[in-house]
């Protein structure tokens, strides 16, 4: 169970932000090389006039940062993650976040909290609607398992297909993140290699939004720019996770086809896996080849 954050304590329904999202050339050109994702539509220009910020920019971070503005949220670990494409960013534009608790659940004895929210820039112009089911420390509670109760409009969950048609082409990384090396962290956090050891990780776990980011990189090169706009993702995070220095492949296989009438849709199985297949991220991802 959380010390920091009291299940009782949680609201669902409670507001939580807006919060600044910092975002600038700097930000952008930092994020393209620590991911090593130098797509020029990031960097140079793009067809949306200038540069533009990556789609799964600071992907569950800003919603464990709309949860900062309550609890202290260092023990937390996002389990899955949700996004909804709905503008590009332009770098420079400020932008900005809002959301509220929808739910929370203890499930295999582990406390979640479920965070939906929108980014939007300084114009007012949706860039991305998510949801972020936040699992609030490693630790186990003795409270017995209840119900998540569904919002409409989510999907009905991640299935691990094997997938039936075409393999995109994968992306291969090998996991870094620069905040491991730079921060110290607390002595029940994640990202603290004695803390993760002794709860029987091989060790401390690398951020989801690293691995939302190598994701990221996967769609926008098969999708091509347009995934900025319409695009749709969807991932859990797996136990064993992702340890520095791993190297990780990004994969994903075709599995419907649907027309619409801006083009056609494509739905994607897709995962990362590291040494032997082992999958350490799983969901779907879709969007418009034109």
């Amino acid at each position: 169970m959380s010390n920091d954050i009291p299940f009782d304590d949680v609201v669902v329904g409670q507001e939580l932000g807006p919060i600044d999202i910092p975002v600038n050339k700097k930000i952008v050109d930092d994020y393209c090389e620590e991911f090593g994702d130098h797509n020029p539509i990031y960097l140079e220009d793009s067809p949306f006039g200038g540069p533009v910020v990556p789609p799964l920019f600071q992907a569950t971070l800003h919603d464990l940062s709309l949860l900062h503005t309550k609890w202290d949220t260092h023990a937390t670990v996002p389990s899955r993650t949700e996004h909804s494409l709905k503008n590009p960013a332009g770098v420079g534009k400020r932008l900005f976040a809002r959301g509220k608790i929808i739910d929370k659940y203890i499930k295999r004895g582990r406390e979640y909290v479920v965070v939906q929210s929108a980014i939007f820039d300084e114009d007012d112009l949706e860039i991305r609607q998510c949801v972020d089911h936040i699992l609030l420390s490693l630790e186990r509670t003795s409270q017995p398992d209840t119900k998540f109760a569904r919002v409409a409009g989510q999907s009905a969950g991640n299935k691990d297909k094997t997938g039936r048609g075409s393999e995109i082409p994968p992306v291969e990384k090998t996991a870094f993140q620069r905040a491991l090396r730079e921060q110290t962290f607390l002595s029940d956090s994640s990202h603290n290699q004695d803390y993760a050891t002794s709860l029987g990780y091989p060790g401390r776990l690398v951020s989801g939004y690293v691995l939302c980011a190598y994701m990221s990189e996967m769609l926008v090169n098969f999708f091509g720019p347009g995934w900025l706009k319409g695009g749709r993702f969807e991932v859990s995070f797996i136990s064993p996770g992702v340890q520095e220095r791993d190297i990780v492949r990004c994969r994903g296989v075709a599995t419907e086809e649907v027309k619409e009438k801006s083009g056609k849709r494509v739905d994607l199985d897709i995962w990362i896996e590291k040494a032997q297949g082992l999958r350490v991220v799983v969901g779907r991802a879709s969007g418009m080849m034109l």
